[in-house]
């Protein structure tokens, strides 16, 4: 019963950080998608650069 209890912790760990891990990712693609939208907002044009800007940015927002 020990060992079954055990498994179970184990599962539930692995879940709640491929959750955590998920949030984060979607945090990420929001800010990401905030950031371009105030770009083109702002009369900018989205090309390499700005794309990249957007992305290397966007994780300060989070």
């Amino acid at each position: 019963e020990a060992e079954q209890f055990e498994k179970i912790n184990d599962a539930i760990a692995k879940s709640k950080a491929q959750s955590d891990k998920a949030e984060n990712m979607i945090k990420l693609m929001s800010a990401t998608v905030n950031d371009l939208i105030k770009t083109m907002a702002d009369g900018g044009k989205l090309n390499d650069t700005t794309l990249n800007n957007a992305s290397e940015n966007s994780s300060t927002h989070i």
